[in-house]
């Protein structure tokens, strides 16, 4: 499941009081138009035995070695009425526990753009008024 397919037009009419992050899933602007933000959190655990078959560069501190990857991705979708939509998602990853040197934009990646495109349908209005 990719996060840009994410619908939460269900919470549009939605009679329950949401709380907490819950409000932030849906946030109405006018009548056809919405913002909404999310988040995911994942930690990963990783152990190395005689990493690269123990042909490791001199800087490294141990060839046999355990970390833990802490990966945090937010996104926003703003939807402008029926027929602009624009995507948004920044992700960050942090290395913990491994004394060897890190590897650039592999091990950590304080902050980076995932993914963000903007979303124009031409006909949006002309085949709502057609079909309806």
């Amino acid at each position: 499941m990719l996060r840009y397919n994410d619908d939460f037009t269900k919470y549009k009419n939605d009679t329950i009081r949401k709380k907490g992050f819950g409000k932030m899933k849906y946030i109405p602007l006018s009548e056809n138009s919405n913002v909404s933000f999310g988040s995911e959190v994942r930690e990963q655990i990783q152990y190395y035995e005689n990493q690269n078959f123990g042909d490791v560069l001199p800087t490294f501190t141990k060839i046999s070695a355990g970390q833990i990857w802490h990966r945090v991705m937010a996104h926003t979708n703003i939807e402008l009425g029926k027929s602009v939509r624009l995507f948004v998602q920044f992700g960050s990853t942090f290395r913990f526990l491994n004394p060897n040197p890190l590897t650039p934009e592999i091990d950590e990646n304080q902050l980076n753009l995932h993914q963000a495109f903007l979303e124009y349908h031409f006909l949006a209005s002309k085949l709502l008024k057609w079909h309806t």
